[in-house]
């Protein structure tokens, strides 16, 4: 009996996606909640983009601005669950989480058009009260 759990155990740690260990072993937040980056280092050193994220909050929507700032224009709003693209942006460092002029974090997330072509972005608060790493692809 106990051979036939262990045998079950390690099946199940071997199902275990890559990317969701090393998002939950490296990637994490500071004492308030905040995510300063949106990528994850792999064990061979380099970085890579964590693609999506989904919406942590439990009731009403998050709001999607058109700049990182709590008082600027909602674009887009987002349901509870529902899975965010990030949007690594054009610039050189291809970070999608940038600071507001008060120092706090936003993801850049990707606008899809009905096509699910990326045509623009907005931002959200990068805090885990909003929200998290996520494996689910849209």
């Amino acid at each position: 009996m106990f051979r036939s759990v262990a045998i079950a155990v390690i099946v199940t740690i071997s199902l275990l996606p890559p990317s969701q260990a090393q998002q939950r072993q490296i990637l994490n937040s500071d004492r308030q909640g905040d995510y300063y980056s949106g990528s994850i280092k792999l064990a061979n050193g380099s970085k890579t983009l964590i693609p999506y994220w989904t919406a942590r909050i439990q009731t009403s929507k998050l709001n999607c601005r058109v700049e990182p700032g709590a008082s600027k224009l909602v674009l887009m709003q987002f349901k509870p669950g529902e899975v965010i693209p990030a949007d690594p942006g054009t610039d050189k460092s291809g970070e999608a989480i940038v600071r507001d002029t008060q120092g706090s974090p936003w993801l850049r997330v990707k606008m899809l058009d009905n096509q699910g072509i990326a045509r623009s972005s907005c931002f959200v608060r990068a805090n885990k009260q909003y929200i998290e790493p996520s494996n689910k692809q849209i």
